[in-house]
């Protein structure tokens, strides 16, 4: 593998860390996520067979995973994790995903360190032929003649950020206005349509239904139990701790 700290740019302005052949092993792919020379801040679109990326949120959590929406359609198949140097690295296995039928001739591997040790940075290499991938329609559309593309995920996040204050097509159109153009055309940066924010705004409703109905029924348990009530704890889970007072101050 040659680096020769050479910038490459891919699409969305990715920067390629470099071109290779082969297939990384994992002691190459450990070696890559320390380094900070050629890394990109924007994940790949639809890079092609032999480029490797060193993609960094920048610490930015929302940001971590955009590089699972590259404008390919995969499908993982296996999960590895393994120790270099006393840092824990997970790996992830893909292959393309033609109309649900999985093809070897293009594949993907991931590689980024666990828990405590993530430091921001993900490996990513595309090996064999991206020319297999044969695209996706929309499988809700009566019509499939727009090829799907996965949203990146801090776009679905933006979403629900923004709530139910706004309209599906008037937020559709604000978020699209404060994206570039190439953005707006590559389709995986912005909303896919206005269905799409509507969805997530219909579970927003469910689930700010469902919250209001489980402290409804927290209020009549209270109710009910009057003083068997220990204790009330409702984050980051709603715990109840039941239990007859006395007995406790019999035994302490």
């Amino acid at each position: 593998m040659d680096n020769n700290n050479k910038l490459y740019v891919g699409g969305s302005g990715a920067i390629l860390f470099s071109k290779t052949d082969r297939i990384l092993t994992d002691k190459e792919a450990a070696d890559i996520l320390e380094q900070n020379i050629s890394v990109s801040y924007e994940p790949p679109y639809r890079p092609s067979g032999g480029s490797v990326y060193l993609y960094s949120d920048s610490g930015k959590s929302n940001l971590a995973d955009d590089w699972k929406s590259d404008g390919y359609n995969w499908r993982q198949y296996g999960y590895r994790s393994f120790t270099v140097n006393g840092k824990r690295i997970e790996k992830r296995f893909f292959k393309i995903s033609n109309k649900g039928v999985d093809d070897t001739r293009f594949i993907k591997h991931v590689f980024r360190f666990t828990n405590t040790d993530y430091n921001q940075k993900t490996v990513i290499m595309y090996y064999g032929q991206s020319d297999a991938y044969l695209g996706l329609s929309h499988g809700n559309r009566k019509r499939n003649d727009r090829e799907y593309k996965r949203t990146k995920p801090s776009v679905l996040q933006e979403i629900r950020e923004f709530g139910l204050t706004d309209k599906p097509k008037h937020l559709n159109d604000m978020i699209k206005s404060q994206k570039s153009p190439e953005s707006n055309l590559l389709g995986v940066s912005v909303p896919r349509n206005d269905k799409q924010i509507h969805n997530i705004q219909s579970k927003l409703r469910k689930e700010a239904k469902l919250a209001h109905a489980s402290m409804y029924g927290l209020h009549l348990l209270v109710d009910q139990l009057e003083n068997n009530i220990l204790s009330i704890n409702t984050s980051p889970n709603l715990e109840v701790v039941i239990g007859n007072a006395g007995t406790f101050d019999e035994v302490n």
